[in-house]
């Protein structure tokens, strides 16, 4: 499965990772998000070295589940 992407909302590229809970979540492309997806680990979410999109994406509000 090819897990980078462009985001919907803002065009950025992401990469879909999933959390130690399972759940998959966008995380902004970096080297480090590029070298845990090869490895093909999930990942701790809260991580410095990994930001989610969430965080950083102009349009999350929109994404937000209420």
């Amino acid at each position: 499965m090819d897990t980078q992407k462009a985001c919907g909302s803002c065009g950025e590229p992401i990469i879909w990772l999933k959390t130690l809970s399972g759940k998959w979540m966008p995380v902004d492309v970096t080297d480090e998000a590029e070298h845990r997806l090869e490895a093909g680990q999930p990942f701790e979410a809260g991580r410095a070295d990994l930001i989610s999109h969430f965080a950083t994406c102009p349009n999350a509000e929109a994404h937000r589940r209420s």
